[in-house]
C-alpha cells in the first residue's frame, strides 16, 4: 500500500522535474551562465551547498521508504540529494571546478534535461494516479 506521503512527493518532485529538466532542455545557455556566475559567487556557493543538504535530510528523514514498488524512486531521490549535499560541503571547489568545466558542454544539460523529465513525468504519472 502506497502512503499519502508517497503520492504528495511523487506529485511535488514529479512536476519540479518535468519543468526543471524542460527548461534544461530548451534553456540549457542560460543554465550555463548560471553555472559560471555561482562559481564566481563564495556566498552563493555556500547557499547552492546548504539547500541539497536540508532537502536530501528532510527527504530521508520522512520518507526512507525501502519497498519493492514505485515509491522507493523517492527515497534514492532522497539520499543522492543528501550525498550532492555533503560532497558540496566538503569537496565544493571540486565539484564547482567540474561544474563549471559541464557548464561548457551545452549537450550535458539537454541530457540531464531529458532524464529528469522523464522521471519527472514517471513520479508524477504515479502521484495523480494516471498510471
Amino acid at each position: 500500500m502506497i502512503d499519502y506521503l508517497s503520492i504528495y512527493l511523487a506529485k511535488l518532485i514529479g512536476l519540479s522535474f518535468i519543468f526543471i529538466g524542460a527548461a534544461l532542455f530548451f534553456k540549457p545557455h542560460d543554465f550555463q551562465n548560471t553555472i559560471k556566475g555561482i562559481a564566481k559567487s563564495n556566498a552563493i556557493m555556500t547557499l547552492v551547498t546548504i539547500i541539497p543538504l536540508v532537502v536530501g535530510i528532510a527527504l530521508i528523514t520522512s520518507h526512507n521508504v525501502w519497498v519493492a514498488n514505485w515509491s522507493v524512486i523517492i527515497t534514492i531521490i532522497g539520499w543522492l540529494i543528501f550525498i550532492n549535499g555533503i560532497a558540496r560541503l566538503f569537496f565544493h571547489k571540486k565539484i564547482m571546478k567540474y561544474c563549471v568545466k559541464a557548464a561548457n558542454n551545452k549537450k550535458y544539460f539537454i541530457a540531464w534535461g531529458i532524464i529528469l523529465f522523464i522521471i519527472g513525468l514517471y513520479l508524477a504519472g504515479k502521484g495523480f494516479f494516471i498510471f
